[in-house]
């Protein structure tokens, strides 16, 4: 399986919240090989985008699962970072 993680929107509670747990959920799915991240987003709060940062790069590096990334139409402030 590819999981599918958009990022639409601002990067607000609870939307970082829940993406959060989202990403957690993938990396205890051994099923899960790869992740897609689909981006559309003008940013946020910096510590929520830093977060999901952290748990980003923790599911590619600890959890060994490749993360590919897709820019829409914005990916500016936390959505590039």
């Amino acid at each position: 399986k590819i999981a599918l993680l958009r990022v639409s929107g601002m990067i607000v509670p609870p939307f970082s919240g829940r993406l959060i747990k989202t990403i957690e959920h993938v990396a205890k799915d051994d099923d899960v090989k790869g992740v897609l991240l689909s981006i559309d987003s003008p940013g946020g709060l910096v510590s929520d985008s830093h977060q999901i940062y952290h748990r980003l790069k923790e599911l590619r590096e600890k959890h060994k699962k490749p993360i590919v990334v897709s820019m829409g139409s914005i990916a500016a402030s936390g959505g590039y970072y």
